[in-house]
């Protein structure tokens, strides 16, 4: 009877340490799709008065680029905030716009470099993957560095996507 007991006691404990795992798990799963939905609200704002400033100067090339990439943004944003993967094209191509529109605030103070070989264009990875990390280097660094000539040759983002043979 007591072994018994002993049996259910640790049955039960092993059931709750898997109700517990499955808990965290989907808590996990859902902090990440609520991080994969977001842009960044002071990005935003800082965008719209970009576009702003544009307007009243009449840049009409720059300012309609802009647009279209904000647009890109949006749109990407919305289109993949319920998917688990996307390709690294369309990822780098977010992340390409998202930095167009960094340009917009920032002007020469930093280079990016995009670097990839062809077979990797069509590997997946979950949307928001990169893009954050770029958005950490304009917050970290390239907001924090005085804007000096020498700026934009010391400050470079960039990426190397390629392939590993395992």
């Amino acid at each position: 009877a007591l072994a018994s007991r002993a049996r259910a006691a640790e049955s039960e404990k092993s059931a709750l340490e898997k109700q517990r795992a499955a808990a965290a798990l989907e808590l996990s799963e859902q902090q990440m799709q609520l991080m994969q939905t977001q842009l960044s609200p002071h990005f935003l704002f800082n965008c719209l008065s970009a576009i702003s400033y544009l307007a009243r100067n009449e840049d009409r090339k720059t300012l309609t680029d802009a647009v279209a990439k904000l647009g890109n943004l949006m749109r990407f944003t919305i289109e993949n905030a319920s998917r688990s993967e996307i390709t690294i094209n369309d990822e780098l191509k977010f992340c390409q716009d998202y930095v167009g529109l960094q340009t917009l605030r920032f002007g020469n103070r930093f280079q990016f470099l995009l670097d990839t070989d062809s077979s990797v264009g069509n590997a997946h990875c979950p949307p928001f993957t990169i893009q954050p990390l770029i958005e950490n280097v304009f917050r970290h660094v390239v907001e924090q560095v005085p804007d000096t000539p020498e700026t934009a040759r010391d400050q470079r983002i960039q990426i190397h996507a390629k392939t590993v043979s395992t």
